[in-house]
């Protein structure tokens, strides 16, 4: 696997989601959608990590006109938010920073 420089891999976020300037800036693309992209995949929806994911959703779907959906539940309540065919998931960090929640996470 090649590694594409970070600029790249940024624009590729923001041409398959352009809607995510709009997230407040205390939020991260995580999960999924960011090892896609690294592969050059098309990802299938945004996976934001986020202080108060709830707060911020609704703030985000507001702006967008988007409609939201509450999933899973505590500690990995997932707030959904879908506009112009695309979904964004919106996840409290877990742990004390974004470092130890993206830690967790499966990349596999």
């Amino acid at each position: 696997m090649d590694a594409r420089p970070a600029g790249s891999l940024n624009e590729s976020a923001r041409r398959a989601f352009p809607l995510l300037e709009l997230v407040a800036s205390n939020g991260f693309l995580v999960g999924g959608a960011v090892r896609d992209l690294i592969v050059g995949r098309t990802p299938r929806d945004a996976d934001i990590a986020i202080a108060q994911a709830a707060t911020e959703a609704a703030r985000f779907a507001a702006r967008i006109n988007g409609s939201v959906v509450r999933l899973g539940s505590e500690p990995f309540d997932v707030v959904r938010v879908a506009a112009g065919g695309l979904v964004y998931d919106f996840a409290d960090i877990v742990g004390a920073s974004i470092e130890e929640d993206l830690a967790r996470r499966d990349f596999t």
